[in-house]
């Protein structure tokens, strides 16, 4: 699923995040990490931390760290992206490792515009529905929301 998200997006850097949070949906159904709300919270909450991180460096609009290279406000801002993402999933209690590289990734202008945002976020979905009724499709009891604590 997130090869084809990949493929329909025309976006090869949804697979870092969406790889490995189609690892855990299937390696680790019933715990937390791997639970659907925890999934899309972390995504959402590291799109939204890496955007905050751009507009405080006033980077928006600037060229991705692939083009322009690394610079003292790129540092900040994904600096800032993995503190605010690490310290919100905490308070959450919505811990979902992969959200570490859609914030990285967005805080480094890889994928900034709407249509690449909504496509991250499209397909976080559609892997953790996939992921999801896959897992109950082979009897696993995955959660349908949140993971039992």
């Amino acid at each position: 699923m997130s090869g084809a998200c990949a493929y329909a997006f025309n976006e090869p850097l949804l697979f870092p995040s969406l790889g490995a949070t189609a690892f855990l949906i299937f390696e680790t159904p019933l715990a937390e990490v791997g639970s659907p709300r925890n999934t899309i919270v972390g995504h959402l909450v590291a799109i939204g931390a890496a955007a905050f991180a751009l507009a405080a460096f006033d980077l928006l609009d600037a060229s991705s760290a692939l083009e322009a290279g690394v610079t003292g406000a790129r540092i900040g801002a994904v600096a800032l992206a993995v503190g605010l993402t690490g310290g919100l999933l905490r308070l959450l209690r919505s811990a979902h490792p992969p959200a570490g590289a859609t914030t990285m990734i967005v805080a480094l202008g890889l994928l900034s515009s709407g249509r690449e945002i909504a496509a991250v976020a499209v397909g976080v979905v559609i892997v953790t529905v996939a992921g999801w009724l896959l897992n109950r499709a082979l009897g696993v009891p995955a959660p349908v929301w949140a993971a039992r604590a």
